[in-house]
């Protein structure tokens, strides 16, 4: 994964979508990467076969920006932004895509989407993605399953934040 260089020519959506991207690739759970993917959105599971992407990329979170709203803090303009990070797993097992548990195959431990969800929370609530951006720090909005079936399970969390401009 390659990180854009923050110069004028890169918005502050994408410096935040990469921020968050960064964060969630340097999360460990015992001694190990969480995620055998995490990076800004490209597309990565608009396939005819989106659980067949799914599989070739989880354990995954993608970030992108998501919505937002604005409204006038004393004369400055305040974007409420959201961002969504989309949390996916797999298993050989029915079940352990989501709850996590030892597979069959390998007998290694794997982490469902529900304890992936805690650790990104953890990641991501209340922290700043970076000194030099203009923005309070994060915030988690909510979230819900996207996909849900025995093997394989996709969830979207929401994380907003302001941008104040003046």
């Amino acid at each position: 994964m390659s990180t854009p260089t923050f110069g004028d020519n890169v918005s502050i959506i994408a410096r935040i979508e990469q921020a968050i991207a960064d964060r969630l690739a340097a999360q460990t759970y015992d001694s190990s990467a969480v995620f055998e993917t995490a990076d800004v959105w490209k597309g990565q599971l608009a396939e005819k076969d989106a659980l067949a992407a799914l599989v070739r990329y989880a354990p995954c979170a993608f970030v992108a920006y998501a919505r937002e709203q604005a409204r006038r803090e004393g004369g400055d303009l305040c974007n409420h932004l959201i961002f969504a990070v989309w949390i996916g797993q797999v298993s050989t097992a029915p079940g352990l895509a989501r709850i996590g548990g030892v597979e069959d195959i390998g007998g290694t431990l794997k982490l469902g989407v529900l304890a992936l969800r805690e650790i990104v929370i953890g990641a991501l609530d209340g922290w700043h993605p970076g000194g030099e951006l203009p923005v309070d720090p994060m915030y988690h909005d909510g979230g819900n399953v996207i996909v849900d079936k025995p093997n394989a399970v996709l969830m979207e969390q929401r994380f907003g934040l302001n941008y104040i401009t003046d």
